[in-house]
């Protein structure tokens, strides 16, 4: 049974723009935390692949958080768009930790024989 908020004249319910039905995830959000979270796991086993994939994961997630912000609640995934960036900072800064660590001597780069 499909209900129209637009119709409906108690002033109680949400206006048909706020209806979570349909609400539509932002894509870019979505993204954004993929990236993130393949940037942080691959991040520990290559180091620069951490940067290659936090910087897009920070773009896309930022850019997502403008258009759901901008889109009067037709966008979802805020908190997706958020996870992402804040991953892909993560992945930045815990690759320019191992990065720093390998070129310092601290830690020992494979070396093939």
């Amino acid at each position: 049974m499909s209900r129209s908020y637009a119709s409906s004249s108690n002033p109680e319910e949400p206006p048909a723009g706020n209806d979570p039905a349909r609400r539509v995830t932002n894509g870019k959000a979505t993204s954004s935390l993929v990236l993130g979270i393949a940037a942080v796991f691959l991040g520990l086993f290559c180091c620069g692949i951490g940067i290659v994939m936090g910087v897009p994961a920070i773009v896309l997630g930022r850019v997502a958080r403008a258009e759901i912000a901008a889109s009067a609640g037709l966008q979802g995934g805020m908190r997706l768009a958020t996870s992402g960036v804040v991953l892909g900072i993560l992945s930045c800064a815990m690759s320019i930790v191992l990065i720093v660590l390998t070129v310092t001597g601290v830690i020992d780069a494979p070396r093939k024989h």
